[in-house]
């Protein structure tokens, strides 16, 4: 959308019932996953992200374990941001994977919001509840009641630019994981163009829940399979989308266009080695008289394109495209192979007179559970 915007952030009343556990996007969670967060600056416009993570436990404190992912290229022969090899100038463009952890304190019913490029808990960005000015409510978890506070909360700011994803895991005060589903968040990416108008994408952060009863306290974490600790990962996951470059049937004088990214639900996030969580997506492509296409990518730590620009160079020619659709809708189906993936789409409708963009964010649909398991590394 393209308006002026204000953030509003409200106490969460919900509390973490007793329920099968899900990998889900409106439900509470142990471990939650932000798959794109952005930063950049240009001439035409700067893009910033805002986080919010909130603890639903209606009396006790919770303590995340979080980890910035930034997966950000650069052309093999200057160093310099890129998307693709072709604007390298002869070199290659690299994905690079570098890891950044960190931990939130929140009190209960407590949601906590920072900008990326700000972080929080450093003296020009404070917390909301120092534990020295203000304190929250006793800590029931603490055998002498002392308040609960945000302190020891020190997100750091990111660098820019920054492509990458965000991952949070409930911990005790020991830093071993917990099985208390009390976490959810939200992205908000803006885009603030130099003639001012404003482009805002918000999406839902992705939980995986715990299983009641099952974590052993080590630094494996065991999402579905053998030994389950948490859910397991989406079999399938199905995206229902736009060609790219259908006109808008709602404003035919724009053109639409959408981006897609993924991110494995294996990471090694102690070693950083992106081969542990490493994963070939088969995409089948349905277009509104079912008549399929197909392809596939490799995703290593974070995967993110234009859905004309993952099978060519040439996007007018692309399976994603509307003239090779031959509809204005489509849906994919995306198959992981050797480990899961996770999903979000951005959805992007482009003025023909003035270039102006008004984007969409969406979780995607899923079906079924992987029957292998998948492992995050954390400690």
């Amino acid at each position: 959308m393209r308006t002026t915007i204000g953030y509003l952030l409200l106490a969460v009343c919900a509390s973490a019932g007793i329920a099968a556990a899900e990998v889900a996007s409106d439900k509470p969670a142990a471990i939650v996953v932000f798959p794109k967060l952005q930063v950049s600056t240009s001439a035409s416009a700067r893009v910033d992200t805002l986080i919010e993570l909130s603890n639903t436990s209606r009396t006790e404190p919770a303590l995340a374990h979080c980890f910035y992912l930034d997966a950000g290229s650069h052309c093999t022969t200057t160093g310099a941001p890129c998307r693709r090899s072709a604007e390298c100038g002869g070199g290659s463009c690299v994905q690079g994977w570098t890891e950044t952890d960190f931990q939130v304190h929140l009190t209960a019913r407590q949601p906590l919001a920072w900008v990326i490029t700000d972080g929080l808990g450093s003296m020009q960005h404070p917390v909301p509840i120092d534990g020295r000015h203000r304190n929250g409510p006793p800590d029931p978890t603490d055998s002498t009641h002392k308040p609960q506070t945000n302190a020891g909360t020190l997100v750091p700011a990111v660098g820019t630019p920054f492509t990458g994803e965000l991952k949070c895991v409930v911990v005790g005060r020991d830093d071993r994981p917990s099985e208390k589903n009390v976490l959810v968040g939200r992205a908000t990416i803006t885009r603030i163009e130099a003639d001012g108008g404003l482009d805002v994408e918000v999406y839902n952060a992705i939980g995986v829940q715990a299983i009641t009863g099952t974590n052993n306290g080590d630094g494996r974490l065991r999402l579905g399979g053998d030994g389950a600790e948490y859910e397991g990962c989406p079999n399938t996951l199905i995206v229902n989308h736009f060609f790219d470059f259908a006109v808008d049937p709602v404003h035919p004088d724009s053109h639409i266009t959408s981006a897609l990214t993924l991110v494995p639900c294996s990471e090694d996030l102690i070693s950083g080695d992106t081969r542990f969580g490493s994963t070939v997506a088969t995409i089948l492509v349905y277009n509104e008289f079912e008549q399929r296409l197909s392809t596939s990518v490799v995703v290593d730590c974070l995967f993110e394109s234009q859905l004309s620009l993952i099978d060519t160079t040439q996007p007018q020619r692309s399976a994603f495209s509307v003239g090779t659709g031959g509809t204005l809708v489509g849906q994919m189906r995306i198959r992981p192979t050797t480990h899961g993936l996770l999903a979000v789409l951005s959805e992007h409708h482009t003025a023909k007179k003035d270039g102006h963009v008004a984007s969409a964010m969406v979780n995607v649909d899923q079906q079924g559970r992987r029957g292998a398991g998948d492992e995050i590394r954390f400690r």
